[in-house]
């Protein structure tokens, strides 16, 4: 009986000694990481497509009207006019930034010196600071749409001043500036300044406050580009967003190989390679399930977004923005050489666009274009433009378009993809109930071809 009780003392003291023995084990160790991370190309790292953007180089303007007493000239953005132009204005000294009345600015209804500086959406309150260099932070001014610099004829402090213009708040701010006059007419007057004088565009009435648009009066002419296009290079850049848009791509499932769709899914997210490999659509609709989206704009969670895989490709611009309850959405227009591209015979816009959509906040839908141009663009011919007025008597004459539909006429860029090239020609281009549409002349087609439909206006 003792030696059973003495085995029975000898195992539980052998068990109290094994528990503390692990316990002490458990508490004092620590992970291999080291010896992980001895050698540096075993690192991970974030894919990266193209480049990095920052917001402020996307929000460049749509337009730049140039007044100069009673004639108005459309500074062509070629040359990289408007980023000068911009990169100009950020170093210029903003102060006394107030409230005005329209009254106060009646003057810019009839003739002046300036500047005018017309962006396709509303810049945000919070990106302003980034654009311009505003000294006086007591003022706030709400989102704005339209920037002057102007001669200031009847100020004993500066010889130029600045307007900024809310149309959705019908807000007026003024401020002093630091600019001479000289130099604000240096902005205009540079060897690579391309001018094409400009009428004010008359269509329908609108009840936006101080929504002056303007279009060509006389004929112009704009470069025609060539780019090169490898289809055999798309496999390999869509491998790349593969791995940049999944959190494990090796869990990653491949369905519909060989089809006309590629489609990619870890069981929460799904990626769909279409149109032969040259377009991109992304969702995530788990992430969906947070509602409170934040402070920050769905413009910088979506320039966050791309950048977190390089993914700028080519030269885009903010075109438009929005936010609503339920969702919001931001859309990113490719330009070449400065000019937007707004059609082309694919009649497909996502071949030259981006679109984001944001639920709460995570980026919740990604659709975009994956086809890189190569090379600078091959410039070898220019296209000649007729003024506006032509194109008014193209739209009567045809059965397609009525005049009072029409909401928006830009020149842009028609993209031409061809199996082994891009071809970007200049046209003029007409929103017409929601649709941007090709205006082309008779001595460029046939009737029947006149009025072809180019892809969808963008965000409703």
């Amino acid at each position: 009986m003792m030696i059973y009780e003495n085995i029975k003392t000898a195992v539980l003291w052998i068990l109290i000694l094994s528990s503390v023995v692990l316990t002490w084990l458990i508490w004092t160790y620590e992970p291999g990481y080291r010896t992980l991370q001895t050698d540096e190309s075993e690192y991970i790292e974030s894919e990266k497509i193209g480049e990095e953007r920052t917001v402020s180089s996307l929000l460049l303007p749509e337009e730049v009207i140039v007044h100069q007493g009673d004639d108005t000239h459309w500074m062509q953005p070629v040359n990289h006019s408007y980023q000068q132009l911009m990169e100009t204005i950020k170093t210029m000294d903003i102060n006394n930034l107030h409230p005005i009345s329209t009254a106060r600015a009646s003057f810019l209804e009839n003739e002046f010196t300036g500047v005018e500086l017309i962006f396709s959406d509303r810049l945000h309150e919070d990106w302003l600071p980034r654009l311009f260099s505003l000294s006086d932070e007591t003022t706030k001014m709400q989102d704005v749409d339209r920037v002057i610099l102007y001669e200031e004829e009847n100020s004993n402090h500066a010889e130029v001043s600045i307007i900024f213009i809310s149309a959705a708040d019908e807000q007026l701010y003024m401020a002093d500036t630091g600019l001479s006059v000289k130099s604000l007419k240096a902005l205009y007057n540079g060897d690579n300044i391309r001018l094409t004088e400009v009428e004010v565009l008359e269509l329908n009435e609108t009840d936006l406050f101080y929504a002056k648009k303007y279009v060509p009066s006389e004929t112009f002419s704009l470069a025609n580009y060539t780019y090169l296009f490898n289809q055999s290079q798309l496999n390999q850049i869509s491998e790349a967003y593969k791995r940049a848009l999944f959190n494990d791509p090796d869990y990653v499932k491949h369905y519909l190989p060989g089809s006309l769709e590629d489609v990619y899914t870890d069981g929460n997210s799904m990626l769909s390679i279409v149109d032969n490999g040259n377009i991109l659509r992304y969702s995530n609709p788990v992430a969906s399930s947070q509602a409170d989206r934040g402070e920050r704009s769905v413009v910088e969670a979506s320039v966050d977004f791309i950048n977190s895989h390089s993914g700028w490709t080519g030269e885009y611009q903010l075109e438009q923005w929005r936010e609503t309850e339920a969702t919001d959405t931001a859309l990113y227009r490719m330009h070449i050489k400065g000019l937007p591209v707004m059609g082309s015979n694919l009649n497909n816009q996502e071949y030259f666009t981006m679109e984001l959509t944001r639920v709460g906040t995570h980026i919740t839908e990604y659709n975009r274009p994956i086809y890189q141009l190569e090379g600078e663009g091959d410039l070898k011919l220019s296209t000649e433009l007729p003024p506006y007025k032509e194109v008014v008597k193209e739209i009567e004459k045809s059965d397609a378009i009525q005049l009072e539909w029409v909401e928006d006429v830009r020149i842009g860029h028609y993209m031409e993809k061809k199996p082994s090239l891009i071809l970007f020609t200049p046209a003029w281009f007409v929103k017409e109930r929601g649709r941007w549409v090709r205006i082309e002349f008779e001595s460029e087609s046939s009737d029947d071809a006149r009025d072809r439909e180019v892809g969808q206006g963008g965000l409703e």
